[in-house]
């Protein structure tokens, strides 16, 4: 009998012999790969000294980040990486590609990470609603959202959450924390419209993001003279002419009215005539006069009366 002694044959392909585990977002994988150099057959190809193997995202994930050392030479046919860092979003499968020049490539199974550390610059506070009515008794939801530095909120309480109100008027309710990354709070519209600005802390530190609430007006409920009617010539252009504003019951410009029409008349005074333009339809809240004269008696006192023709909005004079 004789004895045959087989070896390997020439490098053909890349194989995983190690599959890498996730670790946290932005840390290095809890598990680093090692890949192996082989024939066709499958046989390791223990001569391979020095080729050089990158390792890459594969698939279609786009979502994720490699960064740290990212190739490993070759060491009796085999490779074993050290020091890759993975930052990408929890709950998403993402596997490496290993490569190296006339190897066939390979991929290694799925591997998931979990999230990184917070991130106070990068967490939220967000409103449900982005507009509510100034009237001191609407409410909408704010929620904050601790994230890490790829935006995936993190998993339990993570601290102290306070929240103020920075701009504008309005309260917050004390805040919830629902131990899973979120914290919630109440806020309230105080009764002056405009933006409201909510801004907040974690464990003393601010945090990046603001939630804004626009205040509106409520419905119509009164009228006020913005610009009252000045003296002049008889028949001549009053100067300044009139400007009636438009108001809600907390005394705020209902600028979502562009559709009243303000009659000006004549409530007292002897021998005196309006003419010219004698009505003016809201914009934004505003009734502007143009072109009213009025003729009289020199030293007569006249009176002039506004009415809204909006149901509820009282005449003024």
């Amino acid at each position: 009998t004789s004895q045959l002694s087989l070896t390997h044959g020439a490098a053909y392909q890349i194989a995983v012999q190690t599959n890498p585990v996730g670790g946290a977002s932005g840390s290095q994988l809890t598990t680093q790969p090692v890949v192996i150099v082989q024939d066709r057959h499958g046989n390791t190809v223990t001569s391979d000294n020095g080729t050089v193997i990158t390792a890459a995202l594969g698939g279609f994930q786009n979502t994720g980040t490699l960064s740290g050392t990212r190739t490993s030479v070759t060491s009796n046919g085999q490779a074993a990486f050290a020091g890759i860092v993975m930052s990408g979003r929890i709950n998403t499968q993402y596997v490496l590609a290993f490569t190296s020049s006339g190897l066939v490539a390979v991929n290694s199974a799925n591997y998931t990470i979990s999230q990184g550390p917070t991130n106070v610059t990068n967490s939220a506070i967000e409103a449900d609603a982005a507009a509510i009515v100034a009237n001191g008794t609407a409410t909408t939801v704010i929620t904050v959202s601790i994230k890490d530095t790829e935006g995936n909120v993190v998993a339990a309480s993570a601290g102290t959450v306070a929240l103020t109100v920075a701009q504008g008027t309005g309260s917050l309710s004390a805040v919830v924390d629902n131990n899973n990354g979120t914290y919630t709070s109440t806020f309230t519209a105080g009764t002056v419209s405009g933006t409201a600005q909510i801004i907040g802390t974690l464990n003393g530190s601010a945090l990046g993001g603001s939630a804004s609430i626009i205040l509106t007006s409520g419905p119509a409920e009164n009228s006020q003279i913005l610009v009252a009617p000045g003296t002049s010539a008889s028949g001549a252009l009053l100067n300044p002419q009139p400007q009636i504003v438009i108001k809600d019951v907390n005394g705020n410009t209902v600028t979502s009215d562009s559709s009243t029409v303000v009659t000006l008349s004549l409530k007292s005074g002897d021998s005196g005539t309006l003419a010219g333009t004698l009505t003016a339809t809201a914009s934004s809240g505003i009734a502007q006069f143009s072109n009213v004269t009025l003729s009289g008696l020199v030293g007569t006192n006249y009176v002039l009366e506004f009415d809204p023709n909006t149901s509820g909005v009282r005449s003024i004079d």
